[in-house]
């Protein structure tokens, strides 16, 4: 019959596809070093300098926004609207009630 044959074949295919997908070059393995872009550089004590470039707002707070809500295991929403901010905590994602806050810091780089 020709299932020897159709066997053997589907048996290599799978053997092939097992090797490739564990080679270590995968295209979905993060790069090992980061690329670092221009700007204002900050370093820890462990490594070497981080450059950070903030995304700037397109007209600066004047002072800093604040809100605060306590949300619990129904979940609920927090919002600085002047900021763009909207914070979704969705149903079960909290065990009891937090109060939950944020603040968008004065100024044209969005920082929270």
């Amino acid at each position: 019959m020709r299932l020897r044959p159709l066997f053997t074949v589907l048996a290599v295919a799978s053997s092939l596809g097992l090797a490739v997908s564990c080679s270590s070059d995968s295209p979905t393995t993060p790069p090992a070093t980061r690329p670092t872009q221009r700007g204002a550089a900050n370093s820890t004590l462990l490594s070497s300098p981080i450059t950070v470039i903030p995304l700037q707002r397109t007209s600066p707070l004047a002072t800093n926004e604040v809100a605060s809500k306590r949300i619990g295991l129904l979940g609920g929403t927090l919002v600085l609207p002047n900021a763009g901010l909207t914070i979704v905590v969705p149903p079960f994602a909290l065990t009891s009630s937090v109060t939950i806050t944020a603040t968008a810091l004065a100024g044209s780089n969005v920082a929270y």
